[in-house]
Order: structure tokens, then sequence, then C-alpha cells
């Protein structure tokens, strides 16, 4: 499994490697380098993007009776809530949502604590990961040449389909999952939606 995981990295972060190799950079480096970008999006994302978006979610947990009273305004509301009691039970559910996450809180404290316990798992991955991105290519050659001249071309070229395939689809995926997020948040803070960051 966690060779499976160094590889994945491998091929995710091959690309950018690719990249700076062809700008002479040392391939140590520019795996270093690789890994920092990795670092610093995740910290971003951590003191950045995080705070905002919890904010909002308490903040919007907490005007959630008032925006449930606010309903009644509304006469074709008005009239299936008299039918139905949809207020009532709307207005239930909110009354449990503070301990609801109050007991997510605790589960996330118990990922974190699972994160750190398995620091070596991370650790021996990175580093597996790191010892395929400096020498993948090396070892690629070694196990077309096994199979001998008549599968090795076939094979080679099999091998960079998969990996372009692969890089490819990881790229792309978090490209779209980017421009998705913030056209999401852009248009919704233009059309005055509240709680737009963890709508987005």
């Amino acid at each position: 499994q966690l060779i499976l995981l160094a590889v994945f990295i491998a091929f995710w972060l091959g690309p950018f490697v690719e990249l700076l190799s062809r700008r002479r950079v040392p391939r140590g480096v520019a795996i270093l380098a690789a890994y920092l970008t990795l670092f610093v999006s995740l910290v971003f994302l951590g003191l950045v993007v995080v705070p905002p978006i919890a904010n909002q979610i308490d903040k919007g947990v907490r005007q959630l009776p008032a925006g449930i009273s606010k309903l009644r305004e509304n006469a074709t509301f008005r009239k299936y809530d008299n039918k139905y009691k949809i207020t009532l039970k709307l207005e239930s559910e909110a009354r449990k949502l503070p301990s609801r996450l109050a007991s997510i809180a605790k589960e996330l404290s118990a990922v974190t604590v699972g994160a750190f316990s398995a620091l070596t798992k991370l650790v021996t991955v990175l580093a597996l990961g790191f010892f395929l991105l400096r020498d993948g290519p090396q070892l690629a050659n070694r196990l077309y040449r096994i199979r001998g001249p008549d599968h090795e071309e076939r094979l080679r070229r099999l091998g960079g389909d998969i990996y372009r395939s692969v890089s490819g689809y990881v790229a792309g995926n978090i490209g779209i999952s980017v421009i998705a997020g913030l056209v999401a948040y852009i248009t919704l803070t233009l059309l005055g939606v509240r709680f737009a960051a963890p709508l987005a």
C-alpha cells in the first residue's frame, strides 16, 4: 500500500519535477522544490482558507433559528408549514446542530491524533516517492530491457502513456477543482449570497 501511494505521488509530482529538470535544475533540488510547494499549499489551505470557512459555518449555525423563523413570512411556505409542521422539524434539527458540531470537532481531533501517529508512514511514503522521482526513469529503462528488444519499444510507449495519463488526470482534477471553487465563490459573492466560502 505504501509503495502504491509513493508511486502515485511520483506520478503526481513528476511533471513538475520534469519541468524544473528541463530548466537545468538538479533533479534532487527539483524534487525538494516539489515537496516544498506541496507543503506550502497545505499550510496555505490550513491557515488562510479553512478559518474563514469555519467562521462562516459557525455564523450560519448561529443565525439558523432566525432564518427559520423568517421563512414563515412567506405565504406559500406558511401554508405548507401549517399543514406539515416544517418549521418545528427544522427548529428541532437546528437545536441538535451544536452537539453535532461538537462531535465533529472530536472526530477531527481524533483524525489529527491519528495523522501524527501515522507520521512514520508519511515519511516512508515521501522517501519512497523521492527515490522514485529521482531514479524512476532509470528503473523503468531496466525493466523495459528485461523483456528484451522485441517488447522493449512497446513497453516504453505503454509506460509513457500510463505516466502521462495518471499525471494529466491528477493535474486536471486539481485544476478543475480550483477553478470551480473560485468561480462558485466569486459568483455567490457577487450575488450577495451569505456563507459563500463554505458553499464554494
